[in-house]
């Protein structure tokens, strides 16, 4: 177990190249995501202690500051680089 999980960024790197070299190979996954993305997220979820969330009560700001990057400086930024690009208004949403 320990060689499949100390290697997981080879595999996730080589299943990458393998999918954007045969990408039909990899397109009736597709309907798949969702549900896939869900069962990481409840496993992530599912390692959270009570600690953890004693301390992002005993210190919120960092929680706060994520939370300010992910929804207000990354979608600027990434309206920015797109303006600065000169995208259409198209590929700027």
């Amino acid at each position: 177990m320990t060689l499949l999980t100390g290697l997981f960024p080879l595999w996730a790197l080589l299943g990458s190249l393998l999918a954007w070299m045969m990408p039909g190979g990899f397109a009736p996954l597709k309907p798949a995501i969702v549900p896939l993305l869900g069962l990481v997220m409840f496993g992530m979820g599912m390692t959270l202690t009570g600690r953890d969330f004693l301390n992002v009560l005993r210190r919120p700001f960092p929680v706060f500051l994520g939370v300010t990057m992910q929804f207000l400086l990354m979608p600027f930024a990434a309206w920015a680089l797109a303006a600065g690009a000169g995208l259409p208004p198209q590929l700027t949403v």
